[in-house]
């Protein structure tokens, strides 16, 4: 089951997307990949993406999997 985060990150437009990985210092692809599920981001960069889209996405969503993959 995807988080609220994956999901809206799923809801992004192209144009979104893009402008969100831009102020991230990521690609588009990086992040489209997050919202499928196939990456997790690192602490740091879930921290960003929270500050980033003011809170619709939350660093907590990725806590579980981050221990998991450590």
């Amino acid at each position: 089951m995807l988080s609220k985060s994956r999901k809206y990150i799923q809801s992004l437009s192209k144009n979104e997307l893009a402008a969100l990985a831009a102020n991230l210092g990521t690609k588009p692809v990086y992040l489209y990949q997050i919202g499928k599920g196939f990456r997790t981001p690192s602490r740091r960069l879930a921290l960003k993406m929270e500050q980033e889209a003011k809170g619709k996405i939350k660093a907590s969503d990725f806590d579980d999997l981050l221990i998991a993959n450590s």
